[in-house]
């Protein structure tokens, strides 16, 4: 049974700290020991870990906020650049999907079948690659996000600019899946 991670900030720690989650942790701690007071604290997980521990399946986040020292920089302060933001980080999600690093998924049927791609692997020899790790993609900090229809709409910050990308389904499986068009 694969291990699900029901939140998980990667495409920000990509793009917000320089981080390539393609590598080792300990290779991106060795990276970062040269900048001390640069980085919020030690990088925890990466694409390489989550295979290790057998984690196939996660939430990834947009997440249009900054990490700042003063606190009122940490949120855009346009719904453009916050937009412009979380296109970057669902853009990065999606650049990992052409590399066979991660896998969407947007439906129940598809984080079923996932799912059973990754027990199948993990029951067999395992001589073959782990399959790439599916993710559910959520929005984090998209502040009075609504639902119209079956269409996402959101009033302020980068919520509103993304509704026009972002479609809800519904299955039996798992409802309500936000999907990324």
């Amino acid at each position: 049974m694969p291990i699900f991670d029901a939140h998980l900030d990667l495409a920000w720690n990509a793009l917000e700290w320089n981080r390539n989650l393609e590598l080792p942790v300990r290779e991106i701690r060795r990276f970062e020991q040269h900048f001390d007071g640069e980085y919020p604290g030690p990088p925890t997980v990466s694409f390489p870990e989550l295979r290790r521990a057998g984690i196939g399946i996660v939430i990834a986040t947009l997440l249009p906020r900054l990490h700042r020292r003063a606190s009122p920089l940490t949120f855009y302060q346009s719904r453009e650049a916050a937009h412009a933001a979380a296109l970057g980080q669902l853009a990065y999600y999606r650049a990992m999907c052409r590399k066979g690093v991660l896998r969407e998924l947007s439906t129940g049927p598809d984080l079923r079948a996932h799912a059973d791609l990754w027990m199948a692997w993990e029951s067999g020899d395992q001589t073959e690659p782990a399959p790439p790790i599916g993710f559910v993609l959520s929005m984090e900090g998209a502040r009075r996000f609504r639902l119209r229809g079956r269409r996402a709409t959101g009033s302020n910050g980068a919520s509103a600019s993304l509704a026009r990308h972002i479609t809800v389904r519904t299955s039996t499986a798992m409802a309500p899946v936000v999907a990324a068009d």
